[in-house]
C-alpha cells in the first residue's frame, strides 16, 4: 500500500514540476521557480528512498516509477502545447518508448 501511495505522489510531484518546466521553458521564471524546481526534484529522490524500502520487487517498483515520471511529464508537456511541432515520426517514438517501458514492466 505504501508503494502506491509513493506512486501517487510521484505522480502530483511530476506534474508540478512538469508545470515549472513549462514555465521556465516560455521564459516566465523567476528564481522561485527555479527553487521551487531543486525542492521537487529532492521530494521525488527522497519517495524513491521510501519505495525501496517498502518494495517487494524493485526492478517492477523501479520501472513503474519510470513510467510515471515518463507519462508525467509528457502528458503535461503535451498539454501545454510543447509537441506543436511534432511530426508523425515523433508521436511514434513517443508511442514506442511507452510501448518498451509497459513491456519492460508488465510482461518481462
Amino acid at each position: 500500500m505504501m508503494v502506491i501511495l509513493c506512486m501517487i505522489g510521484l505522480a502530483v510531484l511530476c506534474s508540478l514540476q512538469a508545470c515549472i518546466s513549462s514555465k521556465l521553458n516560455h521564459n516566465e521564471a523567476t528564481f522561485r521557480h527555479w527553487l521551487l524546481m531543486l525542492l521537487l526534484g529532492v521530494g521525488i529522490s527522497s519517495l524513491w528512498a521510501l519505495v525501496s524500502k517498502y518494495s517487494t520487487n524493485l526492478i517492477r517498483d523501479g520501472l513503474i516509477w519510470d513510467i510515471v515520471i515518463g507519462l508525467s511529464f509528457s502528458f503535461i508537456l503535451i498539454y501545454f502545447g510543447h509537441s506543436a511541432n511534432f511530426s508523425l515520426k515523433h508521436w511514434v517514438g513517443v508511442g514506442l518508448a511507452f510501448a518498451t517501458f509497459m513491456y519492460w514492466a508488465v510482461i518481462k
